[in-house]
């Protein structure tokens, strides 16, 4: 048979549950384990603000180190812009130099171009002149062959010595080589100009 329970462990009933003990000294506990209690406490919130610390620092460094870095790159930045604009300064500046320059070549092509034309109709002129003179000169030695001719027929009916008749011949025929000889020299010139002229 069961014993009955003392008055300090009857169980407490509130709507119908079991309620544990009200006793001021079930709650209170013993010094030892108050100091225990304040201690760990004591010690979570420095370690809770420790880390808060830390957090805030480094934070702060790298903010600091985000600031430094974006200031230094905008500072080469604008550092790069201005070189950029000085380059355009310095090309826009010398574009009416450039233009000038094309226009004067344009003109000095234009020229060229004409003293060409010129050259062109010179030397076509010239090779005409070539032409007809060596023409002529063809023309003046046949003449000269029929007047040797001629002239040593004449000679040999007026009874003129057979020497004087080869002399006379023989002058005759050394003006043909001298005509012969020009009329070669000219010809050679003409070829050289024609070998100097443009196509």
């Amino acid at each position: 048979m069961e014993s009955p329970q003392s008055p300090d462990h009857q169980p407490f009933f509130r709507d119908g549950i079991e309620s544990p003990p009200t006793s001021s000294s079930f709650y209170s506990g013993s010094p030892a384990t108050s100091s225990i209690t304040e201690e760990s406490s004591s010690n979570t919130d420095f370690s809770i603000q420790r880390v808060h610390d830390n957090h805030e620092l480094k934070s702060s460094s790298n903010l600091e180190t985000i600031i430094n870095d974006t200031t230094t790159l905008s500072n080469e930045h604008h550092a790069h812009a201005e070189e950029l604009k000085k380059e355009n300064t310095a090309l826009r500046s010398q574009i009416p130099d450039l233009l000038d320059a094309k226009q004067k070549h344009e003109e000095r092509e234009s020229s060229l171009e004409d003293q060409l034309y010129e050259l062109r109709l010179d030397q076509v002129f010239w090779i005409d002149r070539h032409e007809r003179r060596i023409l002529e000169l063809l023309q003046c030695r046949e003449r000269l062959q029929e007047r040797s001719q001629e002239y040593v027929d004449l000679m040999a009916e007026h009874g003129e010595s057979a020497a004087e008749t080869a002399t006379t011949e023989r002058r005759l025929r050394r003006s043909c080589v001298e005509k012969q000889a020009e009329i070669t020299r000219l010809r050679l010139e003409g070829e050289g100009f024609r070998q100097k002229t443009p196509a």
